[in-house]
């Protein structure tokens, strides 16, 4: 079951981030190595960790997939390369993003993402960033009711004027 597509400006925020290679089925466990560095470093979240899918899975072999796991902080931190365990923080510039929120497993987010880009297009939008999904449920939710926001990083279209 999906939701209607929205826009919703985000404003700067503070991330920490580790970038991966390889199948998606581990982003669980980096996104709990997310949450082990900011415990260690006593950094407080400031929203649900993400995923951000830097090359496409319908063209680049899961194994040599591209993608990073984000979770906004709320404390007033530097910049950082990225450490031992991998993890850095770094500022995302505010954006305006397509959001739908798909409700379901995992496995069946093919559709929200095809009538996401479907309305981007209808709408005269722009993507100007990688696809990115925001886990709003937590692990223990039944795989029928997880929530996860689909995001698009987008701009208007610029209108052609005279002719």
């Amino acid at each position: 079951m999906d939701s209607a597509v929205s826009l919703r400006d985000e404003p700067a925020l503070m991330m920490a981030y580790l970038r991966r290679q390889g199948p998606y089925a581990t982003i669980p466990e980096a996104i709990q190595v997310l949450v082990t560095h900011l415990q260690r470093h006593r950094i407080g979240p400031a929203g649900p960790p993400t995923a951000v899918f830097h090359t496409d899975p319908q063209v680049v072999p899961e194994a040599e997939a591209l993608w990073e796991v984000r979770m906004p902080v709320s404390d007033p931190v530097s910049e950082a390369e990225p450490g031992d365990d991998g993890v850095g923080l770094r500022r995302v510039p505010s954006r305006t993003l397509a959001v739908m929120v798909h409700i379901g497993p995992y496995a069946s987010v093919a559709p929200s993402y095809a009538n996401t880009q479907h309305w981007i297009d209808e709408h005269g939008y722009t993507v100007v960033g990688p696809p990115e999904e925001a886990y709003l449920s937590p692990p223990d939710t039944p795989e029928a009711a997880i929530r996860t926001e689909i995001r698009f990083p987008v701009e208007m279209e610029p209108v052609a004027l005279g002719g």
